[in-house]
């Protein structure tokens, strides 16, 4: 049993009060400690770093094409730039072809390339830019075309086209539509030889590179032999061996000039070949009653025509036809009549441009008319032709042997030789043709090369051949 005394409650009351005094005062002296503390520094953590980058500029030509220096390659230069965003760090530049580690300045062959610049950072990192090139080929394509012994269009489908010499050839066949594309170094060069070979109907041409030739289109090869025309009043037809040096050995001792058959003069130390013909037969001729230094009678126009039948029977074909003075005058065409200089005279520039307009016969005197050799001889020098003792011939001159005085079928080889080259020139657009042609055949024969100036369309004398002379960059 318990016994409650109600006064020491009191003074329980009166401790209890004390106690919560002094926690109130701790308490408070606590509190009162903390906000006088000083406060603690915020931990800083620092961002990540920020990651490299390698920048790379790597630009190329799209294309390029070769050089005579570089061939069979031709030079490229890749310019490459590169950087990093790291400060410290160094960056070396690279290049690729092709998938291959090479220089950035280098030679790449024929064809489409890839390339890459490439940048590697000092901290290994690398970045690239890629491109491609294309490297063009050095080509030089002509159109070969020639004629048969007959006369007809002939295309020497697979004989040889060679460019240089010694170790340094390119050559390439001629194709069966007659053209052909060489890759050669050559492109862009003067005076390197040039050898079309021909085959068994079309004799070879030789000649060396110039201007005019890479500007000309097409070359003109002509036959080895020349078949006469077949006519019922010339008989059967003749087969003549071209003899080309033939053509071009002066009469000895011929007058005025001493000229040959085939027309060709010196032109600053080279040859200078005339290759021309009126643009179509029969060319008009007309008696020159203005300048004749006697009156042409009927009769002498009656003979004369009467003795130019002679070239209708030879070439079975009218060469002349009777024209007015005027109309030859005004258009072109031969002048027939007495003059104290006899034999043919023209233009020189018009000669060797390769079209001729006008020509003219003179006889000293009227009785030329009575012989009929002297209008067929005189007839052909209007033709384009000069005089010749390398076979028996109408157009001999001084020479060392006696002949009949008739047209002989060497003659009318010859005369439609020159006709045939000059018609597939003017179809082609080329003055490639004869000059090629003799050196061609000098060149078979072993005979010394001789210098040739090219002639222009306009008859101007253009780039000359130096044999044995050393190759040269022609101007752009």
């Amino acid at each position: 049993m318990f016994l409650v005394n109600f006064n020491s409650g009191g003074r329980m009351r009166t401790n209890l009060s004390r106690l919560g005094q002094v926690v109130a005062l701790v308490t408070s002296v606590l509190f009162t400690s903390g906000c006088n503390k000083k406060p603690t520094e915020p931990i800083v953590v620092p961002p990540p770093p920020t990651p490299e980058t390698v920048s790379v500029s790597a630009v190329a030509p799209a294309s390029v094409n070769q050089t005579p220096s570089t061939f069979p390659f031709a030079p490229i230069t890749i310019v490459v730039t590169a950087s990093s965003t790291k400060k410290d760090a160094t960056v070396t530049v690279t290049c690729t072809v092709d998938g291959q580690n090479a220089p950035c300045s280098t030679n790449i062959p024929v064809g489409t390339h890839s390339w890459c610049g490439i940048g590697t950072s000092s901290t290994g990192m690398t970045a690239s830019n890629c491109g491609s090139s294309v490297v063009n080929l050095m080509l030089d394509t002509k159109k070969v075309v020639g004629f048969d012994a007959n006369g007809n269009e002939y295309v020497p489908a697979g004989s040889w086209v060679i460019y240089g010499e010694g170790n340094g050839k390119d050559s390439t066949q001629v194709g069966v539509d007659g053209s052909y594309s060489i890759n050669t170094r050559y492109v862009g060069m003067g005076n390197v030889p040039v050898e079309f070979r021909g085959d068994n109907v079309i004799r070879p041409s030789f000649g060396r590179t110039s201007a005019e030739f890479f500007a000309s289109p097409s070359i003109i090869m002509g036959s080895k032999v020349s078949n006469t025309p077949v006519c019922a009043t010339t008989g059967p037809s003749k087969a003549i061996s071209i003899d080309l040096e033939k053509a071009y050995t002066p009469a000895p001792g011929s007058t005025p000039d001493n000229i040959p058959f085939y027309y060709r003069k010196v032109v600053n130390g080279s040859w200078a070949y005339a290759v021309g013909g009126y643009k179509s037969w029969p060319v008009k001729e007309a008696l020159d009653h203005t300048t004749s230094s006697s009156p042409i009678t009927a009769s002498d126009s009656t003979k004369s025509f009467t003795n130019l039948d002679s070239l209708t029977k030879a070439f079975c074909t009218q060469v002349f036809i009777p024209a007015n003075e005027s109309d030859v005058r005004a258009n072109g065409g031969v002048l027939l009549g007495v003059h104290a200089d006899a034999g043919y005279s023209g233009n020189t520039p018009q000669l060797y441009q390769g079209d001729y307009l006008s020509g003219q016969v003179g006889f000293g005197s009227n009785n030329g008319f009575n012989f009929f050799v002297f209008a067929p001889h005189e007839s052909i020098h209007a033709l384009g032709f000069g005089h010749t003792c390398s076979w028996v011939s109408i157009m001999r001159s001084s020479c060392p042997f006696a002949t009949e005085d008739k047209i002989m079928p060497e003659d009318v080889a010859y005369i439609l030789y020159m006709k045939r080259v000059r018609e597939l020139e003017r179809k082609y657009n080329t003055r490639l043709s004869l000059s090629w042609m003799h050196q061609g055949e000098r060149r078979a024969k072993l005979l010394t090369e001789e210098s040739v100036v090219f002639v222009g369309a306009d008859g101007s004398f253009e780039t000359a051949s130096v044999p044995g002379g050393a190759y040269v960059v022609l101007k752009p």
